[in-house]
């Protein structure tokens, strides 16, 4: 990714692909940039820093970081080393709402390592992160895992059915992270119930997900959906928040503002038209909402992702990398959303 004036990037993949894999053994940085598509860091050696939506995330050797879509993110290395980074649009080819839903609940980045997953599961996820690798380089003259190279990436196109292969093994792979992240979702008091009872509340919660998902774009209530369920208006609004942390409205604004995200690579549509297409009453409110959500304006958020090539980071001496450590990205840690304009 070469430096100027408007850090952005572009993922740049084999053929008309929704996959990239691309090895890095350099210390290099990347300034701050987002793309649509979900994106997992593994550190087979040394250290690296990450900061996604203004939450710092230091990284050693055995660490996965998985960076939810539409992400502004930033990458230091601190030491020499290597990392296996796998970039997928997941999203828009697949048209799962599930999916959808836990990118949302998993945003901004989940770190992976020993102390924070099971074992078992910890494991399972570094096994699928090398299958990826293995399989996108299946068919490469390079080898990634004995490469002197200090950047491989494949340039030749996939063998059929492969790419498929590694999009079953990244649903795999989010799936196993949504299910096992640190508990944030449910309270204690709803634990004490018993599994019985947390499986017959997220059966509602997941049609209430889908639903969401469906109507987004238009003027929604607490009421609807719980009426849509089956639920009462309290009783759902209380579930909602035990699951989810976030409150009905508070989801319905950042569904609305990942959808806003997609529509801003299309440079053709205007604010205005991007602010009414995803749900907002007005541009000012959407503006409110999305610099609260994401750090930055929508104009300036766009600007951030254009023409760049991943493969090209700037490099860093020893001297420079130590002094990037407690650099802090522009984007804060998101704002609680206000919500009383949009009940």
């Amino acid at each position: 990714m070469k430096e100027n004036s408007k850090p952005q990037e572009i993922i740049h993949r084999r053929g008309n692909r929704h996959v990239r894999v691309y090895i890095n053994k350099e210390p290099l940085y990347y300034p701050p940039h987002w793309h649509t598509d979900v994106e997992i860091i593994a550190i087979t050696e040394g250290t690296y820093r990450v900061c996604c939506g203004g939450i710092d995330f230091p990284l050693q050797t055995g660490d996965i970081l998985m960076i939810c879509p539409s992400v502004v993110h930033e990458i230091f290395p601190e030491s020499p080393g290597s990392r296996i980074y796998i970039q997928a649009d997941l999203l828009r080819p697949l048209h799962i709402y599930e999916l959808d839903t836990a990118f949302l609940l998993l945003n901004p980045a989940v770190k992976i390592s020993k102390d924070s997953f099971p074992s078992t599961v910890y494991d399972d996820l570094w096994k699928l992160a090398l299958e990826i690798r293995d399989l996108y380089f299946s068919t490469s003259q390079l080898s990634p895992a004995n490469s002197e190279e200090t950047n491989i990436h494949a340039t030749d196109d996939l063998p059929l059915y492969v790419e498929t292969m590694i999009c079953a093994k990244l649903l795999e792979f989010t799936a196993l992270v949504g299910m096992n992240t640190p508990a944030r979702k449910v309270s204690k008091s709803k634990k004490e119930e018993g599994a019985e009872k947390s499986t017959e509340d997220i059966l509602p919660l997941l049609n209430a997900c889908g639903f969401i998902s469906e109507h987004f774009t238009e003027q929604i209530t607490l009421n609807q959906v719980a009426e849509h369920v089956g639920l009462s208006k309290y009783y759902f609004e209380r579930l909602f928040k035990q699951f989810t942390d976030m409150t009905f409205y508070q989801y319905l604004i950042q569904k609305r503002i990942s959808f806003a995200q997609e529509l801003l690579v299309n440079h053709t549509l205007s604010v205005t038209e991007i602010a009414l297409a995803a749900g907002f009453s007005s541009s000012s409110a959407f503006a409110r909402a999305f610099h609260q959500a994401t750090g930055y304006a929508p104009s300036e958020f766009r600007t951030l992702n254009e023409s760049k090539d991943f493969t090209q980071g700037k490099v860093f001496t020893p001297e420079q990398a130590a002094a990037a450590v407690g650099h802090v990205a522009k984007a804060s840690t998101p704002l609680p959303i206000c919500t009383d304009m949009y009940s």
